[in-house]
């Protein structure tokens, strides 16, 4: 007989989001989906997070514990902190994001929860199999398909290993009514190319050759405008280099912002520059906003099909790159095609709704086991 039916009603889930700064970094909208999607059925979410430089309402609705292994003041134990926050509300199920074992090893023995690890790239996946929580087996998410193949080479069992693609919000119809806005800010002819890179200024980061590949372009094709999201040290050399070859007019260095904050389908080219290993959400972000993608070659993202989703370049070569960028240029049903592709394989894999429905049903089997 229900207990509802006497005015009972269950205690809802209580789940617990573990998250390192370097995964909040590349996919932290991913999580804030998943935060609130988990809510919408019920659960209660708790998130941890070390970052200093995410607001109080960056999550959602939730319940935001802000911790540190590296304190400011001297005697302050970031880790005791953490579990005296948890203890107000225990969690039945931890979910840990990126490299916090240390962290989730302590939550899984002091509240005796199962503790699973979300891995992005094959470090983290490393590190995922050799956290160690009390008796119980690591248990794994993977991001990608791509990882299954290291997986298989640690010999992981495979009841203990879930793949959960990370999702986004994308959507039913494509529409172009931001290109005006981008062209218009650069004042820009209407036959413009918009380009856009987004990436860490590192000093391997791979602008250097998308620089040079917008030089060799020139103007044959029309005005090419390339527009570089990212910070770091790097930039400054960037930059010279840009006055060097003359693009200073072509090019904008526009800082970090925040991936809800650009407006991706005012661009006609996404491109990579690097190979990426740790998955991230800026091509899959652009992807689903139908941008042609040009990548250095496909690391973790399941996205990345060569002459199907993306096109792949030489990351040595910015001849290479400029060759990519020109057959979409001059091929523009070639260029459409591409990019519609690239958004149906987004949609098809890495709907938000999908990783809601995925993350809850195992943390309901999770639960059952207990």
């Amino acid at each position: 007989m229900s207990p509802e039916r006497f005015g009972i009603r269950p205690t809802p889930p209580e789940v617990l989001f573990i998250v390192a700064d370097a995964f909040l970094g590349r996919l932290g909208l991913m999580i804030r989906h998943l935060a609130v999607g988990m809510i919408d059925l019920a659960v209660r979410v708790s998130v941890a997070c070390s970052a200093e430089r995410v607001s109080d309402d960056f999550f959602g609705p939730v319940r935001l514990i802000r911790y540190s292994f590296r304190p400011r003041l001297p005697g302050m134990d970031g880790l005791a902190r953490l579990l005296r926050e948890v203890e107000k509300q225990p969690p039945d199920v931890c979910f840990v994001f990126g490299d916090e074992r240390r962290a989730a090893r302590e939550v899984a023995r002091e509240f005796d929860c199962p503790a699973v690890f979300v891995a992005g790239s094959t470090k983290e996946l490393r590190r995922a199999l050799a956290a160690g929580c009390g008796s119980r087996s690591p248990l794994v998410v993977l991001s990608t398909p791509l990882l299954e193949q290291a997986m298989q080479v640690a010999g992981v069992e495979p009841h203990s290993v879930y793949l959960i693609r990370p999702g986004l919000h994308i959507p039913e119809r494509m529409t172009r009514q931001a290109v005006e806005d981008v062209e218009e800010s650069a004042a820009a002819p209407p036959d413009t190319t918009a380009i856009l890179v987004e990436t860490p200024l590192t000093h391997d980061c791979g602008v250097a050759s998308v620089l040079e590949a917008v030089r060799r372009l020139g103007v044959a094709h029309g005005a090419i405008l390339l527009f570089v999201v990212g910070a770091g040290p790097a930039e400054a050399r960037l930059r010279k280099q840009c006055e060097r070859l003359g693009l200073v007019q072509r090019v904008t260095f526009a800082g970090e912002l925040a991936a809800h904050r650009i407006e991706l389908t005012g661009f006609d080219v996404f491109v990579q520059p690097r190979v990426v290993e740790d998955l991230s959400l800026e091509v899959l972000q652009a992807m689903g906003a139908g941008v042609a993608v040009v990548a250095a070659g496909p690391g973790n993202h399941d996205c990345l099909i060569p002459e199907e989703t993306a096109l792949f370049y030489d990351p040595a070569s910015s001849s290479s790159l400029a060759g990519q960028i020109e057959r979409l240029i001059t091929d523009r049903q070639f260029a459409r095609s591409l990019a519609e592709a690239g958004r149906q394989h987004v949609r098809q894999h890495h709907q938000v709704s999908g990783m809601t429905a995925a993350y809850h049903e195992l943390q309901t089997t999770l639960l059952a086991r207990c």
